[in-house]
């Protein structure tokens, strides 16, 4: 999470933020649980029984149109950012999600050709960009101050709910209408439940940050430049650090159903087993949030992304049994729920929030692109040795590597006009 208070600060929030901001900050949730970050994610993965049966396509090509989506995603996220500073980000996402519902019943259309549904991935980047977590934490970064970092973890937890209830809505909808139904009955979610809140609850704070002052435009904030933290080798270290974590989950995230699948699981209790990763997601995300805020973040870090490792040896076997899953998957809930939120707090305490929103752009690009990857890359080994368990000592090793590699970050800084943290 970002940090929870402007520099230098630690008082709690008055409780007057939260009685006034309650309604955006409740639309702000709803849009990030609809995001173009979080259906895809715990939606595609149901699909890939039903329509790489039906067309002959080898999971690693159905895996590939993450990469699609991701990539589109990552080149549009700074012109959104443009968009919501020219218009507004309630401008901006009630119209992208009119336009990002569409798409995703569109996909319903695709085949017999990986070609259209790549092509159906890209629309739904071009479409659901506008509902990415940037449209979402400009207005919680611009309406809360002294609690900000809590209130963005509340925000966040958006996608937690997606991944409790999204994988068994999808599952339904597939095995009661068919996969083309069940892409456009994804669709109509937010539009039917997202649209109506953010258009009654979603307003955004009237007096904007100005360049080099803080959210309340009282002082400059403290920091490093781009170009100063570039040159640091924190900043490569937590790009690299990250970047392997989220390989890691995205591989086991994006593959979860057809490694259920492979070991003796139906599809039903599957979505089951995901709704307990959906909680631990949640927890990691509050609970992570409220800890690093207390304890040195590098060392939370360490530990909870190195947790994930046991889940990926848990895995491990020719059947899973339910109950066993429900324990693996928690715990790669913990780093899935956290690793942004871990990347977005040490973004902040090491090189400021001068430049904070590029710098930080910059740590989530890879991130996003590894996560892609990865869904494909563990699919292409499943389908070169039939099995998942090849890929899931080597997920475990990049787990432990890059939670374990944040220690070497050291002590908390002191920017210029910040006092010392931790």
């Amino acid at each position: 999470m970002t940090h929870t208070a402007e520099p230098g600060t630690t008082a709690p929030a008055p409780a007057g933020e939260f009685r006034t901001h309650w309604r955006a900050l409740a639309a702000t949730t709803v849009g990030v649980c609809f995001s173009v970050m979080g259906m895809p994610v715990y939606t595609f993965g149901a699909f890939s029984g039903p329509m790489t049966r039906e067309f002959g396509w080898s999971l690693a090509s159905f895996q590939a149109v993450q990469l699609f989506l991701t990539l589109t995603i990552v080149v549009l996220a700074p012109f959104v950012g443009l968009l919501c500073d020219r218009y507004g980000a309630r401008r901006v996402a009630l119209i992208a999600i009119v336009a990002y519902s569409g798409a995703f019943a569109l996909l319903g259309l695709a085949g017999p050709t990986t070609t259209s549904f790549y092509a159906g991935a890209v629309l739904l980047g071009i479409c659901g960009a506008g509902t990415l977590p940037i449209v979402w934490t400009r207005t919680v970064n611009a309406l809360f101050s002294r609690r900000r970092g809590f209130a963005l973890g509340i925000a966040l937890t958006g996608s937690a709910v997606f991944a409790a209830a999204g994988p068994a809505y999808t599952t339904a909808m597939i095995q009661n209408f068919g996969w083309r139904t069940a892409w456009v009955a994804i669709g109509a979610l937010p539009l039917l439940l997202a649209w109506p809140v953010i258009f009654a609850w979603f307003r955004e704070s009237r007096r904007p940050a100005a360049h080099g002052a803080s959210i309340t435009g009282v002082a400059p904030l403290p920091g490093l430049t781009l170009r100063e933290a570039l040159r640091s080798w924190r900043f490569w270290l937590i790009i690299t650090a990250f970047a392997l974590v989220t390989f890691s989950v995205g591989g086991l995230n994006l593959n979860f159903f057809p490694m259920f699948a492979t070991k003796g699981i139906p599809q039903a209790e599957a979505a089951k087993i995901l709704g307990a990763f959906g909680l631990s997601v949640a927890v990691g995300r509050l609970a992570m949030g409220w800890v690093i805020d207390r304890v040195w973040a590098p060392g939370v870090s360490a530990i909870v992304l190195s947790l994930p490792a046991i889940g990926c040896f848990l895995f491990m076997g020719e059947t899973l049994e339910p109950r066993t899953a429900v324990i693996a998957c928690a715990f790669v809930g913990l780093a899935a729920g956290a690793e942004f939120d871990f990347a977005a707090f040490l973004t902040a305490k090491y090189f400021g929030l001068k430049h904070y929103g590029r710098i930080y752009g910059l740590v989530i690009g890879p991130m996003s692109v590894a996560v892609a990857i990865a869904a494909a890359t563990v699919a292409m080994v499943r389908d070169r040795t039939g099995s998942f368990d090849a890929a899931l000592p080597w997920l475990a090793a990049l787990f432990v590597i890059g939670g374990m590699s944040l220690l070497a970050l050291g002590r908390y800084p002191t920017f210029e006009g910040e006092t010392a943290a931790h």
